[in-house]
């Protein structure tokens, strides 16, 4: 519920400034990590103060998008596995927004079991090079 998205995530139950910490220790590529409050104007937590880490890119081409992505999920999971809940997609009884954006559960899944997502990084990485050999065949350009 911010005018900040992909770039602020947080939540009430969220130690800001515990995950930035932890963020910042993985060294992730060309990116860094601040605590941050804030209060939503608009969705789930519209009102109340939150707290939770703003990402900064600071190297755009090492910074690996999907990668900060698993690992942001994979830190709040571990600290808040019992606060933390997944989007449904509206309309469907089974389905998630995230595993439409990850094109998979696997992943979810494997977040939610406590996966390295370091590990979870390449193998997906290892899919689409296999998907990028398979559709060679297939393009007319």
């Amino acid at each position: 519920g911010t005018t900040r998205p992909f770039e602020t995530i947080g939540a009430p139950w969220i130690d800001g400034r515990n995950l930035a910490n932890k963020l910042n220790e993985l060294n992730l590529s060309g990116v860094l990590f601040r605590e941050v409050r804030f209060v939503p104007t608009f969705s789930k937590y519209a009102g109340v103060e939150c707290k939770g880490v703003q990402l900064h890119v600071v190297d755009r081409k090492s910074f690996k998008p999907f990668l900060v992505a698993i690992c942001m999920l994979g830190e709040v999971l571990k600290e808040n596995f019992n606060e933390f809940e997944w989007i449904k997609r509206p309309g469907r009884e089974k389905g998630y927004y995230f595993d439409c954006l990850a094109g998979t559960d696997k992943i979810r899944k494997a977040l939610e079991e406590g996966s390295d997502p370091f590990e979870l990084y390449e193998e997906a990485q290892a899919s689409a090079q296999e998907f990028r050999i398979e559709r060679e065949e297939y393009l007319l350009y």
